[in-house]
């Protein structure tokens, strides 16, 4: 297999996470506000 398929595939790998990661914290965050807020 070449190894630029494989560099490629791990950092569509880590992008991926990090979307989700920052989904899942925007989406927590955006409901402690609207808790918050009067």
């Amino acid at each position: 297999m070449p190894v630029f398929f494989l560099i490629s595939l791990l950092v569509a790998g880590v992008a991926l996470c990090l979307v989700v990661r920052r989904r899942r914290t925007t989406a927590a965050a955006d409901q402690v506000l609207r808790d918050g807020a009067p």
